[in-house]
């Protein structure tokens, strides 16, 4: 149970289709906040959050690091509680949660960019 709000972002490099002798390359930073319609709370009720977003399929994704910003229950216990982060279904990262009075905490986790395709899903749990 992970009880507070979570915010981060994801950040990826692409690069244009391989048709081109020397593809850009970009470099982009997208805020989960416009991702979703509300706040990111996890609680007993409500255990998980997924949050959709979608990469151009004339993109290559190359690299990804969703960075996250949250802030735990103080309820919850110090050596089980862990915050699992999936992309489309696969287990992309586990973070161990230390409750520390309900100050804010910080984990950086890469992602795969093999799994990034035109319609993804980050579920949080």
């Amino acid at each position: 149970m992970l009880a507070g709000w979570v915010q981060g972002s994801v950040a990826a490099t692409a690069a244009m289709a391989p048709d081109e002798v020397t593809p850009p390359i970009t470099h982009r930073n997208l805020p989960l906040t416009q991702l979703t319609r509300s706040p990111i709370e996890l609680t007993g009720l409500v255990a998980t959050q997924r949050i959709d977003f979608g990469v151009r399929e004339d993109r290559l994704i190359t690299g990804a690091v969703l960075d996250l910003h949250y802030t735990p229950s103080p309820a919850l216990l110090d050596d089980v509680s862990q915050l699992k982060v999936y992309l489309n279904d696969e287990v992309v990262g586990v973070v161990s949660i230390k409750p520390d009075h309900g100050k804010p905490q910080h984990a950086r986790l890469s992602l795969d960019p093999r799994l990034i395709r035109d319609y993804n899903r980050l579920r949080l749990a």
